[in-house]
């Protein structure tokens, strides 16, 4: 065989129509529910990868979870104050985009929020405001400027005792991003992986780009967003949260304060990386709107927000990536007051914001009106 013809062969072979396969199959982990959903020719050959996605999606949560005492995450915390700790390479890389966040945000985004987390609980149990004076105290234990990683010696380092790190706001999009990553390099081109708010699109859904769905605070759809080898995350205020004296506190804490942001109900953010687009919805979401913005236009990413009035708002020439629903025209009334009660920079809640008994949906840009 001669090598022109051979060559032309393979060409052949390459642009072949198949019967092509969806497949998509769900995997409970991370306190969440995983979709893997991939195209093409071989359905047994589809299998044994989302196999190996999902065993990767496990091994990889074992890395950076904090609530499993055996992970690089907790051996971190553990040795809080004490020594620096050798880190894979996973985790590194992760701590490093959280470190990246963090300066784009001005430290809205800290993955040393941890050491707060034992003050609040969204778990089901009675629900209870912790006192002001532990909350100043754990606050005190939040700054990201004390993480030290050492890229020669690959050890990450928290300098005082009692910090810790949680990464439950950048993992799971970093976590997805390496699963659909992962798929690629072995021959799945056309893949999206979700977990909960975190999704990663590779490739195509047949002859369309993959679109997924961004959830409306109120319920429902708020928009849909067509993803072409990037990823989506959103954070919002609607999946933890209790009600105190007509007040509503929920999980997502400004890192500033040591209680839970205010003035927006979600962020959702449009980005190359998933780790960048999971840790930003969280930092923009406590920075809000206005700041926001223009944070994420710098950072070369698209996002959207939902005040606490049910306004929309877009970071500037993000309009075009979001195709927003009839249905969140107007949001169903709230039952209770959205946002914590007035929290001020310094401590507790001084007083009560007036309730909104109905939330509109207006298009707002972050920009200026054009």
């Amino acid at each position: 065989m001669t090598g022109a013809f051979a060559a032309a062969l393979l060409v052949s072979q390459a642009v072949t129509p198949c019967d092509e396969v969806s497949l998509r199959r769900m995997k409970p982990m991370m306190a969440t529910l995983v979709t893997i959903t991939a195209r093409g020719c071989d359905a047994e050959a589809l299998e044994a990868r989302l196999r190996e996605a999902f065993a990767e999606m496990e091994r990889l949560a074992g890395i950076l979870s904090e609530w499993d005492p055996r992970s690089a995450t907790s051996r971190i915390n553990d040795n809080a104050g004490i020594a620096p700790v050798e880190v894979p390479p996973e985790l590194e890389e992760v701590l490093r985009a959280a470190e990246e966040t963090s300066h784009l945000t001005s430290g809205a985004f800290d993955a040393t929020w941890a050491a707060l987390a034992p003050l609040w609980k969204f778990d089901g149990e009675a629900p209870r405001l912790p006192p002001p004076e532990k909350v100043k105290r754990q606050r005190a234990l939040v700054d990201h400027r004390h993480l030290l990683l050492d890229g020669a010696a690959h050890t990450a380092y928290l300098e005082r005792p009692g910090m810790r790190i949680g990464l439950g706001g950048i993992a799971k999009g970093y976590i997805a991003q390496a699963a659909a990553d992962l798929l690629v390099s072995r021959g799945v081109r056309d893949v999206l992986v979700a977990a909960s708010g975190d999704i990663a699109a590779r490739g195509r859904n047949g002859d369309r780009p993959w679109t997924v769905a961004v959830r409306n605070p109120e319920g429902g759809v708020l928009a849909t967003v067509d993803l072409h080898d990037e990823s989506i995350s959103t954070a919002g205020d609607y999946e933890r949260s209790f009600v105190i004296d007509g007040c509503r506190y929920h999980h997502i804490l400004d890192p500033r304060t040591g209680y839970p942001a205010r003035g927006t109900r979600s962020v959702t953010v449009i980005a190359p990386r998933g780790v960048l687009a999971d840790g930003l919805d969280t930092g923009l979401l406590v920075m809000g709107a206005e700041r926001g913005g223009t944070v994420a236009a710098s950072a070369g990413v698209a996002a959207l927000f939902v005040d606490e009035g049910g306004k929309l708002h877009f970071s500037p020439g993000a309009r075009g990536r979001f195709s927003i629903t009839q249905e969140a025209a107007v949001t169903r009334p709230s039952r209770a007051r959205r946002s914590p009660c007035d929290v001020p920079r310094s401590g507790a809640p001084t007083g009560r914001s007036p309730a909104t008994s109905r939330a509109r949906a207006t298009l707002l840009r972050s920009e200026s009106s054009r």
